[in-house]
């Protein structure tokens, strides 16, 4: 599993997630995409700084390393980004984008309240989860990006009315340059629970 970070960088959220991962039985490579890069925090109106087609290259790097491990199997890697790395995903799983590097698809991808912008034909098995009161990364953004992807697709956009930004990780609640985000507890738990299942169903159906 490649797992990409928010704006924030990696932090509580990707340990979170990591460990949740791990539990199920995965192993899980967390891609560092600032700190190389001499950056720690981009959530101030600097997201630019570090492009989604940056991130698609790091994550395309960490799942040919992962594919040279005798332990991984190759054909059995997944992607999961939040925010910023959800947008980075959206890149990822352009047809076009593993076109452009030369490299195979990752078999799934898990994003959590991307950025939605405007879709292209997609290189894999995608579920997009995000908080209808989301006021950082509209959720009717990716309702609109999901009616203008060509059928047949394979994208899931799941909306839970009620939830903000960051809403699977646990007790947050606080502002941000005016955005809120605030962790839904049921949501997060119907999110995990998707997220198990479309992994499980993708990976080793």
């Amino acid at each position: 599993m490649v797992l990409l970070h928010t704006c924030a960088g990696i932090a509580d959220h990707e340990e979170y997630w990591a460990v949740q991962l791990v539990t199920w039985g995965y192993v899980v490579l967390v891609v560092d995409s600032l700190t190389p890069r001499g950056r720690k925090y981009i959530c101030d109106g600097r997201g630019d700084s570090v492009s989604p087609w940056d991130r698609a290259l790091d994550a395309f790097g960490a799942k040919k390393y992962l594919s040279n491990l005798p332990f991984v199997d190759p054909d059995r890697i997944a992607v999961v980004g939040a925010s910023h790395g959800g947008v980075a995903l959206l890149e990822i799983i352009k047809q076009s984008t593993s076109e452009s590097v030369a490299i195979s698809p990752f078999r799934a991808a898990v994003a959590f309240y991307p950025l939605c912008g405007e879709p292209e034909s997609l290189n894999a098995p995608t579920l997009v989860m995000i908080g209808g009161k989301h006021n950082w990364t509209p959720a009717e953004q990716c309702v609109q990006y999901l009616q203008k992807l060509e059928q047949p697709h394979e994208m899931t956009l799941k909306v839970f009315p009620d939830a903000h930004h960051l809403l699977d990780h646990p007790g947050i609640d606080t502002e941000e340059l005016g955005f809120i985000i605030r962790s839904n507890s049921e949501a997060a738990k119907q999110a995990m629970q998707m997220t198990r299942e479309f992994l499980s169903e993708q990976l080793w159906s």
